[in-house]
């Protein structure tokens, strides 16, 4: 794939726009020779404040939002599609193979011999 010509350009325009805005604002920033900082008095500046600790029982927030029976209902229903999925599937059933064909031929050959039986007694 050809990379366009002015691609390079602008990147390197862009670089050097930045390197110009951050060199200006060094240079904004610093104060002047000779400059006095001032310097809070201590009765002005304010202690820290200490840390706030919270300890937030999730599991009984859980129980109490709105939709907690909702998601109650779901964690079951995955509780019982794992529990299923747990159970070896049983083996499929094996085909049967066909016994009308031998039954036909056992009735045709039971009425063949009772033919016979019949033809002997007369």
């Amino acid at each position: 794939m050809r990379q366009a010509r002015w691609i390079p350009a602008l990147t390197y325009g862009l670089a050097a726009l930045v390197v110009g805005a951050a060199a200006a604002l060094l240079l904004l920033a610093r104060p002047e020779p000779g400059a006095q900082r001032a310097t809070p008095s201590p009765s002005s500046v304010s202690s820290p404040r200490p840390h706030r600790v919270a300890v937030v029982d999730l599991e009984r927030v859980a129980r109490e939002h709105p939709r907690a029976r909702e998601l109650r209902d779901l964690q079951q229903r995955i509780a019982r599609t794992e529990a299923a999925l747990a159970l070896p599937l049983p083996p499929p059933p094996l085909p049967l193979p066909s016994v009308r064909p031998v039954t036909q031929r056992l009735r045709e050959q039971a009425q063949e011999e009772l033919a016979r039986h019949a033809e002997e007694l007369r």
